[in-house]
């Protein structure tokens, strides 16, 4: 019955087994419920060891006590009713690149891009685009909606001139006549990854 966290003078056993008893002061449960959330050994481990224990020691007493007093007890070993919810566990991420790692790829005449993340099967590209002064891209329709998000520079869509932090999503069947930027800049784009596929055959995400 060993664990660095639950240990000394702070942390007496005596209270945990108050606790699953229900003979503690409301103040002294809280404490125990803190470290109960916090402490994943002694949540699962310790409070099993603890509940053995106490069953036990009830168990083996010489003199039996009064039935009422004992369906209680053994009701709190072995049915804590007040244990606190076990905290969510992590979600590992599902992609990541860094920016170390990055590799810009040409794109069009002037402009190259950055693949951060793509899925077949949410028909989703996310991508980092820069554009060199002056570079600009034909007319073309959006068959589904596209996101872009500007972090440097200038970019004018359509009728908007965007600069750093500006945001704009084009709906499906949206049509711009005109996309450029004057100074450069990088955006983040987020858009239909069949639909990039299918307007520049052989540069969109395997």
């Amino acid at each position: 019955m060993t664990n660095d966290s639950w240990s000394g003078e702070d942390h007496p056993w005596e209270m945990l087994l108050g606790y699953l008893l229900e003979t503690l002061a409301a103040d002294e449960r809280r404490a125990i419920e803190n470290h109960l959330v916090d402490d994943h050994w002694l949540r699962t481990e310790g409070l099993e060891t603890m509940r053995q224990l106490a069953t036990r020691i009830l168990e083996s007493c010489a003199a039996e006590p009064p039935a009422q007093l004992r369906a209680r007890l053994m009701s709190a070993i072995g049915q804590p009713s007040t244990l606190p919810p076990a905290p969510p566990e992590a979600i590992p991420y599902s992609a990541l690149s860094r920016a170390c790692d990055e590799v810009w790829m040409p794109w069009r005449p002037g402009w190259t891009t950055r693949l951060l993340y793509h899925s077949p099967a949410e028909d989703l590209v996310v991508a980092l685009v820069r554009a060199e002064p002056g570079a600009s891209l034909p007319p073309h329709r959006h068959h589904i909606a596209e996101e872009v998000l500007v972090l440097e520079g200038d970019l004018t869509v359509g009728e908007e001139r965007l600069g750093p932090g500006d945001y704009i999503r084009s709906e499906a069947g949206t049509t711009h006549t005109r996309n450029f930027t004057t100074t450069g800049c990088t955006i983040l784009v987020r858009r239909s990854l069949s639909e990039c596929q299918a307007e520049y055959p052989g540069k969109g995400a395997e």
